[in-house]
């Protein structure tokens, strides 16, 4: 499998209070793994598709989207010193 076909999607609507999470990221799913194993209440590995996708389930509240800050020229010189 290439790394294009290597998806993350996430899913979810406004009347559930969970979110599904399917990865084929190695990183991504040893996270939901350990928030699964110590968090079992909130995070459930739900499916594996005999391929190396897993799906899992996890708060909808915990789904954010961030975007980087934009630093001005100064701010940027600041951060360096």
């Amino acid at each position: 499998m290439n790394l294009l076909e290597r998806e993350t999607v996430i899913t979810f609507n406004e009347q559930e209070q969970f979110a599904e999470v399917f990865t084929y990221n190695p990183r991504m799913k040893r996270e939901l793994a350990a928030l699964a194993t110590n968090r079992p209440d909130e995070t459930k590995k739900i499916k594996t598709n005999g391929v190396g996708g897993e799906t899992y389930t996890v708060p909808k509240k915990w789904v954010k989207i961030r975007a980087n800050r934009i630093l001005t020229h100064e701010q940027r010189q600041e951060l360096q010193e």
